[in-house]
């Protein structure tokens, strides 16, 4: 169950205590700020399987897993290596 995080209004977080803050969903600004691109840049990269694709929470809301992020972030080449072998990181 994700709740409305009271320290960022708007960001979903694990709503269970134990979680860590790498276990939480993020915007698609922040993923692009992340990773120090534009806000469209992490789409066409998701598209083409080159990087952590999104989910999708409502019909109107999609957001992508900090902790996938970061794994994407620390060696690319590997994660989608593993992507491409249908393996989950």
């Amino acid at each position: 169950m994700y709740i409305n995080s009271l320290e960022h209004p708007g960001h979903l977080t694990m709503a269970h205590q134990g979680t860590s803050s790498t276990d939480r969903f993020i915007t698609d600004i922040e993923a692009a700020h992340l990773v120090g691109v534009t806000r469209s840049y992490p789409w066409k990269l998701a598209a083409r399987g080159e990087f952590p694709k999104p989910v999708k929470i409502t019909s109107g809301c999609t957001r992508w897993r900090l902790s996938e992020i970061q794994t994407w972030m620390a060696d690319p080449s590997a994660w989608k290596a593993r992507q491409q072998k249908g393996v989950a990181a």
